[in-house]
Parts: structure tokens; C-alpha cells; sequence
């Protein structure tokens, strides 16, 4: 059996610099995902704040809706 072939420096594509540019892309992604569910909530506080009596109780279903939605976006999970 022969030893496996280990590349040189040279042959490897991956750079630290391309890893950095990636992370950044997908922090940036987390980061206006996040914003956007932020924005979301606001929204469904302001409908909630001025429902009237009667659309109380679901408009502020789904503010705490929004509320699990921004929580979920601000934790990102890794999918690799």
C-alpha cells in the first residue's frame, strides 16, 4: 500500500482569505435576514399596539409570532 500524496502549499485552492470573504458573505446574510424579521416585528407591534378590543388577542398572536421569527433569525444555525 502507498502513502497518500500530501499537496503542497501551492496546490492548495482553499486560501484564509477566501474562508474570511465567505464568512463575512453569510454573516451579512444573517445580519439582514435578521434586520428583516426585526422590521416585521416592529410592524406587528404597531397593528397589535392599535387593534381594537375585539383583534386584540390576534393581533398580539402574531406579534409574539414575529417575536419566535426574530429570535429564530438572530441564532443562525450552520447547515455544513
Amino acid at each position: 500500500m502507498t502513502a497518500p500524496r500530501i499537496p503542497s502549499n501551492d496546490q492548495i485552492e482553499c486560501t484564509s482569505a477566501s474562508l474570511t470573504d465567505g464568512l463575512v458573505d453569510e454573516l451579512l446574510a444573517c445580519y439582514i435576514d435578521w434586520r428583516h424579521a426585526a422590521a416585521a416585528a416592529a410592524d406587528a407591534y404597531a397593528r397589535w399596539s392599535g387593534a381594537p378590543g375585539a383583534e386584540e388577542a390576534l393581533r398580539f398572536s402574531a406579534y409574539t409570532a414575529a417575536l419566535d421569527q426574530e429570535e429564530s433569525s438572530a441564532i443562525p444555525t450552520r447547515s455544513s
